[in-house]
């Protein structure tokens, strides 16, 4: 799904105090007492990079999708099994 680039660009090309990497590939798992996350990005990763555009991206995700990983995330931070991104 593209983005508007006013509000996201690649990371490269993001230079501001405010910085929200858009991560599509991710890993989240119970390691012992805490949580271990496994993340990767590049200069090409999209960033949103005004408090703007995190209303643009809420506005293009899907509601269901959201709910789901929100419930997979409280799952497994409450002790639940891994999630993957």
């Amino acid at each position: 799904m593209p983005f508007d680039p006013e509000f996201v660009r690649p990371l490269a090309l993001v230079q501001n105090e405010f910085l929200q990497v858009l991560l599509t590939k991710f890993s989240l798992r119970r390691q012992g007492s805490g949580v271990h996350l496994d993340v990767s990005f590049g200069f090409d990763t999209p960033a949103v990079w005004l408090r703007r555009g995190k209303s643009h991206i809420r506005q293009r995700l899907d509601d269901e999708r959201i709910d789901r990983y929100n419930a997979q995330l409280e799952s497994i931070l409450l002790q639940g099994p891994p999630m993957s991104g």
